[in-house]
């Protein structure tokens, strides 16, 4: 090594030096120092055993998800078996947009003359005109909504 490269290696061991002894100097923590050290450290912990129960819990509702998604398929092909069964056409899958839900076709009516329509007015034939719940039945009569009938129960 020539003499300017020992010159540079001991400046900068000297200077290093100067930096370990200045560091020594550096005053101590007060108490208030170690209080709030403590306090973020504390903070911290609780931070990080809330991030694992989240974690935990979406685990959990993914499953749950997963679980719920399965059964929806079940359900659907259930739903398509007996639409086959009945002779009605399959049901057309709405398409979904990403991150939207399928508008749903609930209150549609069926097209007239439509196998469909047809079946619905069937099913609508087979059912008794009226349906009465009783416990409705007096609650009307006993607010007047409607006359009680003769020789009821009462």
């Amino acid at each position: 090594m020539s003499r300017g490269g020992i010159r540079c290696v001991a400046l900068v061991i000297g200077v290093v030096f100067l930096f370990m002894l200045g560091a020594g100097c550096a005053k101590l923590a007060t108490e208030e120092d170690l209080k709030n050290l403590e306090k973020q450290k504390q903070a911290a912990l609780s931070a990080e055993e809330k991030v694992e129960q989240l974690k935990r819990e979406k685990a959990e509702l993914e499953q749950i998800k997963a679980e719920k998604e399965l059964e929806l398929q079940e359900v659907l092909a259930e739903k398509a078996q007996i639409r086959e069964e009945l002779g009605l056409p399959p049901e057309e899958e709405p398409v979904e947009e990403a991150g939207e839900p399928a508008p749903e076709a609930e209150g549609t009516l069926a097209e007239p003359g439509s196998a469909e329509a047809e079946s619905a007015e069937e099913a609508v034939e087979q059912q008794p005109e009226e349906i009465i719940n009783p416990e409705m039945l007096q609650e009307q009569e006993s607010t007047g909504e409607i006359a009680p009938e003769e020789g009821g129960s009462e």
